[in-house]
């Protein structure tokens, strides 16, 4: 399994509707590290019920999104982003074999600079 520096970085649930939570059955299923594959970890295998509940919770949280001001919108990305810098060495350590450096555009490549060059038509 994964040993990551920042322990609780990586969970095994799914997040719906504000709440991490595993499946209804309890069903899991392993995420599995195509270099080696060693088991990177067990995650929640969630069925058509857990589905339909993400969808409702996607749909029930898009009106509070829509509404928010394009400044708070960018803040909550910029958090997002600050975060995945600042955990960055985690982020890019599955994607890697054993004694094996991070893939390209692991690290280095910010994933905020590489979403606006997408939104802006670069890439």
């Amino acid at each position: 399994m994964l040993t990551l520096a920042k322990e609780g970085l990586l969970t095994t649930l799914g997040y719906v509707g504000g709440h991490w939570r595993p499946a209804a059955d309890g069903a899991t299923f392993d995420v599995v590290n195509p270099a080696d594959g060693g088991v990177v970890a067990r995650v929640a295998d969630y069925g058509a019920d857990e589905a339909a509940d993400a969808i409702a919770a996607a749909e029930a949280a898009l009106p509070a999104w829509r509404a928010a001001l394009p400044k708070e919108r960018s803040d909550l990305l910029r958090r997002w982003h600050d975060l995945v810098l600042q955990h960055q060495e985690d982020l890019a350590h599955p994607d890697r074999g054993a004694g094996q450096a991070p893939g390209r555009g692991a690290r280095g490549d910010s994933l905020w600079d590489l979403f606006h060059r997408m939104v802006r038509g670069r890439r």
